[in-house]
């Protein structure tokens, strides 16, 4: 398999390749153990621990190639809270357990094969546990990095199995030690590899008499991990009893609370039933948010059936106020035809989406340029770069927080502007492999020129201190068409500023200030801005690209936001304006008589960026 190299890539992996790199998993400096080795193709590749002597060998050696580049993003629901952090809150886990794991994502680098299972629906979901049948999961780099930009939290996976599990299991809780050593062991892991927490998952019956080292692990694990990584989760998986018997309990009861007393959650067997999900929250008091319901996409014995029927096991979990845990739901790539991959993806999440919370951007800077980590090229500010097919999951912009059509656009059907399509675009690509493209039509009617809005991003922004926007688009100029972004706030009287591709007449050349209700553009309800004046905004374009302007077909507006201009409220939202400035097409001949001929538009937008941290005294003008 071919891979991308580090030329274009570097800056989304940390650290340089080692001089020597190791040909053998497991082949460290003085005979330490490390996670990262070479493929046969030479490429950098991650490996799990499979046994203990490998656990207590490991060092953090020369593997740099295996370490995260992206810490965790702050992120937070609409009320502006983390949902992790409340043992009442309801959330959502995706445990990732893939064809044995380590496939195509264990190249670090990323890779030459556009057929891979990509994951963009992280607004859902609030920790990535990625599974395999090794003794020590250790997560991919790559979707730690990307779970991580979307504030989403990522768990590795300690599993032992049947007999061989049952074996190690005898060697581990052989003395408080080991116990120990080990517990420390895998807190140092998760400090370097950015590891957020650990599932547990012991699948085979324990010696009574070893249960209480059982007891020490989940332990002593549970407050090494708060210690070292502030924020993380240790989850036990519904296994063991509080005997040593391999008996799934499918609830939360007096056989395997003390497991669940002891760490951060419980992750329940698929085999529940709705009753058992209501002694489930009763056991769990205050902390029913801690109570991860299983929910086998595969079906196997599952509410529901599994499949595209998942969203009705996740419903009624909701509807107990527990927590859902989505077991494999790669299923969509695994069953499903792989020509219709990314619909199949889009309707299993939009299913789930009226069950699960929306997590929301709560920092800054946030851009995207709409890439999903994977291209037929690589453009950099509008140049290709590389001219290949790749995928590489790190490297996936932050994806617009709602995916169903119905809910992403409001358009009326017959007056204005109608947006009928949203597309990834491989083509018209001005960052990263693509862009995102608007297809629709125009309709006319004297006096009734509504815009269409394209919700784009759910957001909880505080904006105290001045705010550069910028946004680069491309639209055809015989269309007519205007655009505008227009950010909502959190006020009780609903503040609205939108902000115009260009100033309104009159306007031009000046610096932007909030525009009185006589320049305003019809049907936009809240404050205007104007973009800043074009010599200000090459100078601007200079310092991020090095160019005065983007190339040919984009065109990309500035705009500085005053906390006064928001009323430094929040902004929960935002969204692209588009409609019609032109003049009135044809008249049609049909027989109502009464519309104008639609005409169609596309329009496509390469890149979006807010950010609160800009020098601005370091622009060499003064605002």
């Amino acid at each position: 398999m071919d891979t991308i190299g580090p030329l274009t890539f570097n800056a989304v992996v940390s650290g340089s390749p080692p001089q020597h790199q190791h040909e053998h998993h497991g082949a460290g400096a003085s005979g330490s153990t490390c996670a990262c080795s070479l493929s046969e193709e030479g490429a950098p590749i991650i490996a799990p621990l499979d046994t203990l002597e490998q656990v207590f060998s490991w060092q953090p050696c020369s593997d740099g190639m295996c370490v995260p580049s992206i810490s965790l993003r702050p992120r937070c629901d609409h009320q502006g809270g983390s949902k992790m952090d409340d043992p009442t809150a309801q959330k959502m886990i995706v445990c990732h357990d893939m064809m044995g794991g380590y496939i195509k994502d264990k190249y670090i680098q990323g890779h030459s094969d556009l057929n891979d299972y990509y994951f963009y629906q992280w607004q859902y979901i609030d920790a990535f546990i990625y599974f395999s049948h090794h003794f020590i999961t250790l997560p991919p780099p790559t979707w730690t990095n990307i779970a991580h930009k979307n504030g989403v939290l990522v768990m590795g996976t300690i599993i032992t199995e049947w007999t061989p599990g049952a074996q190690l299991c005898t060697q581990l809780f052989s003395e408080d030690w080991r116990v120990a050593q080990f517990c420390d062991q895998l807190v140092a892991m998760a400090a370097h590899y950015k590891i957020d927490g650990w599932l547990v998952n012991i699948e085979n019956p324990i010696h009574p008499k070893l249960m209480d080292r059982l007891h020490m692990l989940l332990s002593l694990l549970t407050t090494g991990m708060h210690s070292a990584c502030p924020g993380s989760k240790v989850i036990w998986y519904d296994s063991v009893t509080i005997e040593g018997n391999l008996t799934w309990q499918n609830t939360l009861n007096h056989l395997n609370q003390v497991f669940f007393d002891l760490c951060d959650g419980i992750f329940l067997n698929y085999n529940w039933s709705e009753d058992g999900l209501s002694s489930s929250g009763s056991v769990a008091g205050d902390r029913r948010g801690d109570v991860y319901v299983g929910v086998d996409v595969f079906g196997r014995g599952c509410f529901g059936g599994g499949g595209f029927n998942s969203c009705k096991a996740v419903e009624v979990i909701s509807r107990q106020a527990l927590s859902s845990a989505l077991f494999a739901p790669g299923w969509v790539y695994e069953t499903q035809a792989k020509s219709h991959f990314f619909q199949n993806q889009e309707r299993f999440w939009s299913l789930l989406s009226e069950w699960v919370g929306s997590g929301r951007v709560s920092c800054l800077p946030l851009v995207s340029a709409f890439g999903r980590g994977y291209g037929e090229s690589v453009n950099i500010d509008g140049k290709m770069v590389h001219s290949e097919c790749w995928t590489h999951h790190s490297v996936q912009d932050i994806q617009p927080s709602v995916t169903s059509l119905s809910s992403l656009v409001t358009s009326d059907p017959m007056n204005g502007v109608r947006i009928e399509r949203v597309l990834l675009d491989m083509q018209t690509v001005y960052n990263n492999g693509s862009s995102l493209r608007l297809e629709g039509t125009v309709r006319h009617t004297p006096g009734l020129n509504k815009p269409a809005l394209a919700r784009l991003f759910q957001t909880h922004l505080k904006v105290v201190s001045p705010l550069l926007v910028g946004l680069t688009f491309t639209c055809d100029p015989t269309t007519s068409l205007k655009l505008y972004l227009q950010l909502h706030t959190s006020s009780s009287s609903r503040v609205f500023l939108d902000l115009l591709m260009e100033p309104p007449p009159g306007k031009e050349g000046t610096v932007p200030v909030p525009l009185p209700p006589s320049s305003r553009v019809p049907h936009l309800p809240g404050c205007v801005l104007a973009p800043l004046p074009r010599p200000h905004a090459q100078h601007l374009h200079r310092l991020f690209t090095g160019e005065p302007q983007p190339p040919h077909p984009w065109t990309t507006k500035y705009y500085i936001i005053d906390p006064a201009d928001v009323q430094s409220c929040v902004i929960q939202e935002l969204s692209l304006g588009v409609y019609y400035a032109g003049r009135p097409p044809p008249i049609s001949h049909a027989p109502s008589g009464a519309s104008h001929t639609p005409q169609p538009f596309s329009l496509v937008l390469g890149e979006i960026k807010l950010s609160g941290n800009f020098d601005f005294g370091s622009t060499e003008f003064k605002l």
